[in-house]
């Protein structure tokens, strides 16, 4: 029943799993080691995938019982779940993480000693932008701006707008001052890219304040963004892009 189960109903690309996954020497196994059995697979209906699952149950020695279950609102319901979270987690106009977000993830890191490279910078001049060109114009800078952040860190770095034309990054893994400047300066570079006809020749800047934190110490989150905040306003007497380590 069940091989022509797998060959007739199963997704073409669960059917290996499924064939060693219902095998008589891997159910014993599983069962050898707990009374229960499960996991999940797709069949394909009209051209539509669903989702199910199948549980192997040893009642006593001699007997286990199977069954199988539709489980798509389950798999649908942790879909929707882990949209809302993210929507709730992340800044509508760039798509960055929120502050709230990115300050805690921040902080967990700092509180578990892993360190690394902590920047906060804001966009020089962009009350004159906005004042001037209007605030269609300042949402372009900011989703740019964000966007050339986005690329000069890692997928897995932390990378968050604070608000108006504030934004933070944080790379755990970066301890090296030497990486820490390239990553910067790829971002400075990025800016030099950006293109708003709008503003014709004035090319976009900003003013960064960074540290690195070492690893395997506690750090506290509120202490040093007072630094590397100090540093954004070193890095403001300088004319153009500026980055001030603390």
């Amino acid at each position: 029943y069940f091989t022509e189960y797998i060959e007739n109903r199963v997704y073409s690309e669960d059917k290996a799993f499924m064939n060693e996954a219902i095998a008589l020497d891997t159910i014993i196994e599983k069962l050898n080691n707990s009374d229960e059995y499960s996991s999940s697979y797709r069949i394909e209906e009209n051209g539509e995938l669903h989702f199910y699952e199948f549980k192997y149950m040893k009642l006593n020695t001699d007997t286990i019982i199977v069954g199988i279950m539709n489980i798509d609102k389950i798999v649908n319901d942790a879909k929707e779940k882990e949209k809302l979270i993210v929507l709730s987690e992340t800044d509508r106009m760039t798509g960055l993480l929120n502050r709230v977000s990115g300050e805690q993830k921040v902080e967990e890191n700092l509180k578990n000693g892993k360190g690394g490279l902590f920047i906060l910078l804001d966009i020089d001049h962009f009350k004159s932008i906005n004042d001037t060109l209007g605030h269609g114009i300042g949402d372009q800078v900011i989703i740019q701006v964000a966007n050339c952040l986005k690329t000069a860190f890692r997928e897995n770095d932390i990378v968050f707008r604070l608000g108006g034309d504030e934004f933070s990054a944080y790379a755990a893994e970066v301890h090296d001052k030497k990486i820490a400047k390239s990553i910067i300066n790829r971002f400075i570079d990025n800016l030099k890219t950006i293109e708003i006809s709008e503003l014709g020749d004035s090319k976009i800047t900003a003013s960064i304040g960074a540290i690195i934190l070492e690893q395997g110490e506690p750090a506290d989150f509120a202490d040093n963004y007072k630094l590397i905040d100090k540093g954004v306003y070193e890095s403001k007497k300088v004319k153009g892009s500026h980055v001030t380590f603390m």
